[in-house]
């Protein structure tokens, strides 16, 4: 934003914190990345879990176990062609 006319450091601020939601033309794509979980471990060690608001934990864990599926047929390959 700082290449851009008309944002200000004050008006950049307003625009973060403020209540509405709003869309902004930038002159280059910026990278994002949006992370979800329903799980974590705390600085103390403490792990909890939470509701599952948007029904996204089906799918990760489907992705996961098809994941270390593939991982384990890579992993009995790589073993099967070092036996005697």
């Amino acid at each position: 934003m700082r290449n851009n006319p008309g944002w200000t450091h004050e008006k950049i601020e307003a625009a973060m914190y403020g209540s509405e939601t709003l869309s902004v033309a930038v002159s280059h794509p910026i990278p994002v990345l949006i992370v979800y979980g329903t799980g974590f471990a705390a600085e103390d060690g403490a792990v909890y879990f939470l509701p599952d608001i948007y029904n996204e934990d089906a799918a990760l864990r489907a992705a996961l176990r098809k994941l270390t599926m593939h991982r384990q047929e890579e992993i009995r390959a790589i073993t099967s062609a070092v036996r005697p």
